[in-house]
């Protein structure tokens, strides 16, 4: 058997044509990807040269390609890659990995020290997974320990209200809802708007958060009406969601952003209420 060293497998040199049948021993290491060839038994089909598949060689022949070389795999010890779609259980995979379990339960096992039971996959900001506990993160704040009057328009409406929540860094659904505390007379109207600011001085401030979507108010408004006074006007309550971009845990504080009353009032506030609350539910 004639012992020749081939360049690749699409190139018929050193012959000087492909000759179907033809068969040789190739001394060579040479090309590159698909084409390449390595020492081996090759037979030509009339177009190219085929390796012939024996003990030795059954690897090479596989589809998958060393990362370092771009030349087809040798050992199982490499890193490699296949540029087409790859099929487990089926013969028409049109993803990158199809997997089809037919019926059977449990198509998947991944085992990196994270699995445990009722946990789930869960994706990185890099796309990389790993198991992680279906629990709901949740951050509880602080209300008001004593009565917090309302802001003035001495003041320009805008006051703290001496509550926070401390946040870390994510989105988050933040839940509030105050009882207000008017002492009022007949026919007295409130409308209670409330916000969060990363300051006790000023109640604009947005330092390390961001609100999603400009959603940065809750508001409720009330009227008691004419048949008497009312010693509690107002539950002001709503959602106001938040992106805290900081790396470091933020506390939002909690203002009146130009709260109104309107009628006969007396020290309008929040106070320190059993229904009072202010919660956060992580959104991400």
């Amino acid at each position: 058997m004639p012992r020749i060293a081939l360049t690749s497998t699409t190139s018929f040199a050193p012959l000087t044509a492909h000759v179907a049948g033809m068969t040789v021993y190739n001394t060579a290491t040479a090309g590159t990807g698909a084409t390449a060839v390595v020492p081996g038994y090759y037979y030509n089909d009339g177009a190219q040269w085929v390796q012939t598949l024996n003990q030795a060689t059954a690897l090479k022949l596989e589809p998958w390609y060393n990362v370092a070389t771009t030349s087809p795999a040798t050992t199982n010890t490499q890193n490699i890659y296949q540029l087409g779609n790859v099929g487990i259980g089926t013969t028409a995979p049109t993803k990158k990995l199809s997997i089809n379990s037919g019926n059977v339960n449990g198509a998947i096992q991944i085992v990196d020290g994270t699995q445990q039971d009722g946990r789930v996959l869960t994706s990185d900001a890099n796309g990389v997974g790993t198991w992680k506990s279906v629990t709901v993160s949740s951050v509880t704040g602080v209300t008001p320990a004593a009565s917090t009057p309302f802001g003035t328009a001495a003041t320009g409406g805008d006051k703290y209200m001496n509550s926070y929540i401390d946040l870390p860094q994510g989105k988050w659904f933040v839940y509030m809802g105050f009882l207000v505390n008017g002492a009022t007379a007949a026919n007295t109207k409130y409308a209670g708007r409330l916000t969060f600011s990363t300051s006790t001085t000023s109640g604009t401030e947005t330092t390390g958060f961001d609100f999603i979507n400009g959603n940065r108010y809750i508001f409720t408004q009330t009227s008691n009406g004419s048949a008497g006074a009312t010693t509690y006007g107002l539950f002001c309550s709503g959602i106001v969601r938040v992106d805290v971009t900081s790396t470091t845990t933020k506390r939002l504080y909690v203002w009146d952003a130009n709260s109104r009353n309107f009628g006969t009032t007396t020290g309008v506030s929040l106070g320190a209420y059993g229904e009072n609350y202010l919660f956060a539910i992580r959104a991400d």
